[in-house]
């Protein structure tokens, strides 16, 4: 005979790998996605540098060359959120309903995560050139 606890154990184990190996994958997913955001929006920044230097030098003020980033980089967040919201969407249709309350922290997440990637490049520039010009 062998003890009720060894064969749940044994019975679980599979599902246990699997799961662990889907929270390690998301994990990676998750920062590579966040890596790729942080560079499109990076570059999309640096682009602009002289731009935003012409600006400066014509008397704009700093707050509306933050404006004018932020208004560009969250446009491009909130059409990739609304984009990944509808293929969430199609693809969650025929799941569980237990599984939405996951799904609803992945959506804020990626919204969290592309504030975050737009933020950290838009403030550096905008510091360095208000630095270099004052």
């Amino acid at each position: 005979m062998t003890p009720l606890g060894d064969l749940t154990a044994k019975t679980i184990s599979n599902r246990r790998l699997a799961m662990l190996l889907m929270i390690l994958f998301a994990a990676l997913t998750l920062s590579l996605s966040a890596v790729g955001a942080y560079g499109v929006m990076s570059y999309a920044v640096q682009k602009r540098t002289a731009e935003i230097g012409i600006r400066m030098a014509l008397g704009a003020e700093p707050a509306n060359i933050l404006r004018l980033i932020v208004t560009q980089g969250l446009s491009t967040a909130v059409s990739g959120t609304v984009i990944g919201l509808i293929a969430a969407h199609a693809m969650l249709a025929g799941t569980a309903p237990g599984s939405r309350s996951w799904t609803m922290f992945r959506r804020a997440a990626r919204t969290v995560d592309c504030g975050r990637s737009l933020w950290i490049p838009m403030v550096r520039k905008v510091i360095g050139i208000c630095e270099n010009g004052a």
